[in-house]
Formats: C-alpha cells, structure tokens, sequence
C-alpha cells in the first residue's frame, strides 16, 4: 500500500502497488499448453500466498482465476474486498468456485477454492464441468488431463466432497503437490 486517501467523497481509498500481468483466466486461453515449470511456479505462488493468509489469520473469501494475476514475476492474489465480511455470510465469494460445504468462511474454504483454480491451471477445465459444486458431489478427474498420475491423486484428494480428507493446511498441501509432480519428498509434519 502507498497511500489513503478520500479523492471520493465519504469514501476511503487505499492506494496499491500495480501488479503486471494478466488474469488467470485470460492467460489460460492464450497459453492452452503451459510448460510444467510455470505449472509448478504459479501452485506454489497461490500456496505461499494462502499459507500467508493462514499464517495471519485472513480468508480471502473470492479465489478465482480472475483474481489470480499472472506475470513474470509469478502468480499474484488480487481482491481482498471481502476479507473483511463477516465469516458466516456463506453466499458471498464466486459460487463456481465456493466450497459447498462449508458453514463458514475459513482457510478450508479458501484451500478449496484454490484447488479448483489449481485445477483448471493443470487441467485446462474446471473439474464440476464449468458448474458450481454441490454437497457431496466429487470432482470429474481424468488421469490423462496430468503429465504425472499423482496429480490425478492429488486433485481428487484436495477435492473431496468430504472436507475431513483434504488437505488440512496450505502448507501440507503444497507438500502433497511437490510430492505428486515428483519434486519433494513427503514429511509427515505436513500431512495434516
């Protein structure tokens, strides 16, 4: 942030660093075969940045591929206009990539979001078929849509329709990524 000020009247404004780049979603129809590097780089920016946010105790509430900038300098989150709403106010964020079964906004619910986003980064699709998930409903995985078949594992775990089998923390996620594209060796500290 570089400044506050009120150049709208009654209104607060926080002025912010530009972030170069594009939105996921815009970056994806152009780069239709991504190179599994970038694939790497991009999961591990959105899972620094969520175990960030876990770290300091904020849900993000929005993940989507628009608020996802892609660049150079890597994957950037952008929006956190609904940082600040109130946990309980399950309908705001994007229904294509909200978690159905959440009761309240938490970090749970913003690792789904973020798996459904990794998904379509790999996959190239979203894995509900372009609709929003319901309860209990379990992804449409296809091992060829990954150059590794631990994706496939990977995705069907961080997916589950029963939020007690995924990932417990961003960061067990991320190993468990690392571990599926054979980068990284699995730590039981992290499983949880």
């Amino acid at each position: 942030a570089f400044d506050l000020t009120q150049v709208v009247r009654d209104r607060l404004t926080l002025v912010l660093e530009r972030i170069k780049g594009v939105p996921l979603s815009r970056w994806l129809v152009a780069n239709p075969d991504p190179k599994a590097n970038e694939l790497r780089r991009y999961a591990e920016d959105l899972l620094g940045a969520l175990h960030h946010l876990e770290e300091v105790g904020c849900t993000h509430k929005d993940i989507k591929p628009d608020n996802l900038m892609v660049g150079a300098e890597g994957m950037h989150l952008i929006d956190f206009s609904l940082a600040e709403s109130d946990p309980d106010m399950t309908l705001v964020g994007t229904a294509l990539y909200r978690d159905p079964t959440m009761q309240q906004w938490d970090h749970a619910a913003d690792r789904y979001a973020a798996a459904l986003c990794l998904y379509e980064l790999f996959a190239g699709r979203h894995p509900f078929g372009g609709e929003p998930p319901a309860p209990g409903d379990q992804p449409d995985i296809d091992e060829e849509d990954f150059e590794t078949p631990g994706l496939a594992d990977f995705f069907r775990r961080a997916l589950d329709g029963n939020p007690a089998r995924r990932h417990q923390s961003a960061a067990a996620m991320r190993a468990a990524l690392l571990e599926s594209m054979g980068r990284g060796k699995k730590s039981k500290a992290l499983e949880t």
